[in-house]
């Protein structure tokens, strides 16, 4: 091997930091923005598109930091 080191890319790594960050963006979404997430809660409350608005950007947001 000559002392060289090998990696692997592996998918896993990237999806568990992923859902992970996913989950805690939908989490800080809900509860640490003031107004704001009363607004996102009676919004989910009236339409459920607005729950998938949010794991959307928050989906989306966290492949871009990873990639």
């Amino acid at each position: 091997m000559d002392g060289k080191i090998i990696t692997k890319l592996t998918t896993r790594g990237f999806f568990d930091k992923w859902t992970k960050q996913t989950s805690e963006c939908i989490v800080d979404a809900y509860k640490n923005h003031g107004w704001q997430s009363w607004t996102a809660v009676i919004g989910t409350a009236l339409m459920g598109e607005v729950a998938g608005a949010i794991i959307a950007i928050c989906a989306v947001g966290n492949a871009i930091e990873l990639i």
